[in-house]
């Protein structure tokens, strides 16, 4: 039981919180892509789905990581499905 208590203690001491910006999101715009990225689209795909350039798709893609402090794309998209929003 000891080890176990000190495992728990180490794994709370390096836990990291999930950033503030996600509880914000998403936003209409945010979700939609992460939604579409979800379903395993490319970005040519999400950008002929929603009728905008490619472009405009990795940019929106940019934003919102930037927005919600993660490192890939995969990390934003597990952010937001931890959370329930996805």
């Amino acid at each position: 039981m000891r080890s176990l208590n000190e495992f728990t203690d180490l794994l709370w001491e390096r836990a990291t919180p999930v950033p503030s910006a996600v509880a914000s999101l998403p936003t209409p715009r945010s979700e939609t892509i992460l939604r579409l990225l979800a379903e395993s689209l490319t970005d040519e795909a999400v950008a002929r789905k929603l009728g905008v350039s490619v472009r405009t798709v990795r940019k929106d893609v940019a934003t919102t990581m930037s927005d919600m402090s993660a490192h890939s794309r995969f990390q934003a998209g597990v952010y937001p499905a931890r959370l329930g929003m996805l």
